[in-house]
């Protein structure tokens, strides 16, 4: 059976981050990167194997059907979907989200921190879950996600931790 990563977290969360660390293990990012297709249509059935996902929550201002996009992807596809859930220190994600031009206030993305994750667990209830510090910050983690969890490669992403940044730091 075909595998693929349906990555999801918050905005800011590094959905982007872990998304990369599967390409650079040779698995094919969807050709919207990150976008919605044109038509609506994902068209599952013409990816590759080794396929990766990526839906932020939300995502462009709308909260994606995460059980819908899952099923076309099982379904349609004929995937065997890992989830994965990425969150980051909230303060942080907020501050990254705020710095690329979200428009809404302070209290929406923290509403939003709190709903993107209950969604994910809901609604995807076999999703591996991973902190943004631990991938940055650990290599031993990211072998042990990779090539002990997953059977993969192990990743060759390059890795920038970003929060130093929002607390002030040089």
């Amino acid at each position: 059976m075909r595998r693929a990563f349906f990555v999801v977290g918050p905005e800011g969360s590094g959905t982007h981050l872990l998304t990369n660390a599967f390409v650079s293990v040779g698995c094919h990012e969807e050709p919207w990167h990150g976008g919605w297709p044109p038509d609506g249509n994902y068209r599952f059935e013409t990816m590759p194997d080794l396929f990766v996902f990526r839906r932020s929550l939300p995502h462009a201002y709308i909260w994606p059907n995460l059980p819908e996009i899952r099923k076309q992807m099982e379904e349609v596809g004929g995937y065997q979907v890992q989830p994965m859930l990425i969150m980051r220190d909230w303060f942080c994600t907020i501050k990254s989200v705020i710095r690329r031009g979200y428009q809404g206030k302070w209290e929406t993305c923290e509403a939003n921190m709190r709903q993107g994750p209950l969604m994910a667990f809901r609604d995807l209830p076999d999703l591996i879950y991973v902190t943004y510090e631990s991938f940055c910050h650990h290599p031993q983690f990211r072998r042990w996600l990779f090539v002990d969890k997953l059977k993969l490669p192990n990743p060759t992403v390059q890795i920038h931790y970003a929060n130093p940044k929002y607390y002030g730091a040089k």
